[in-house]
């Protein structure tokens, strides 16, 4: 009978993989760390609807048929976690920090997965009451008229703001055709502007 005897930094490797392996979670991918640089573009503001009745919205959620919304799309191959004190969204450019996203009624932060959509809603009053805990529901509304919608980054305390993603929008003083919603097509599309949708879609893939 042969016996083989693998050399000392083999068997660690093996036994390093094996660990990882076991270790990793069933439901996401790998998730980016405390502490990482978050770069621009890493998360994309991928559909809002700030006028109408979203039927959509009322049958998958239960959630007012007139609330506005804004879908936040991850378009990297890590999930994100928008930990407490360092993610802050806005309808206001020149106030990046005026709504610091906190961990959930649970107290659980919030993640968003890789390729995985994140719905906003944005109340002006009776913050908390539209959809599940873990759905954000801001303490701004949006303009039906014309706006902006940002996401901001800040490593901890001290730190620059760094900008992630933002839209500006105009569709003038009678807002826009009613029960329309408007994004990036394909989902996560580089560029700034957004068009018309051929159907409202929140927490799922645009269509064009």
């Amino acid at each position: 009978m042969k016996y083989f005897i693998l050399p000392a930094t083999a068997l660690l490797i093996f036994l390093f993989s094996c660990t990882k392996e076991r270790d990793l979670p069933p439901k996401y991918g790998t998730v980016v760390p405390v502490g990482a640089d978050i770069a621009f573009g890493s998360l994309r503001i991928n559909e809002f609807w700030v006028h109408g009745t979203s039927t959509a919205v009322t049958n998958m959620f239960g959630a007012s048929a007139t609330a506005k919304w804004f879908e936040i799309y991850n378009p990297t191959a890590n999930d994100i976690n928008l930990n407490s004190g360092q993610w802050f969204l806005t309808d206001d450019l020149t106030s990046n920090q005026k709504y610091p996203v906190p961990t959930n009624s649970s107290g659980v932060t919030t993640l968003i997965p890789s390729k995985g959509f994140l719905l906003v809603f944005c109340p002006s009053s009776s913050k908390g009451t539209y959809g599940p805990a873990t759905r954000i529901n801001t303490s701004f509304s949006l303009s039906s008229s014309s706006g902006s919608i940002g996401i901001f980054y800040q490593k901890n305390s001290g730190a620059a703001t760094i900008p992630v993603d933002s839209l500006n929008y105009n569709f003038g003083v009678n807002g826009p055709p009613t029960d329309i919603s408007y994004g990036r097509f394909p989902d996560g599309d580089g560029s700034s502007s957004q068009k018309s949708l051929s159907s409202v879609t929140p927490e799922a893939a645009n269509k064009d």
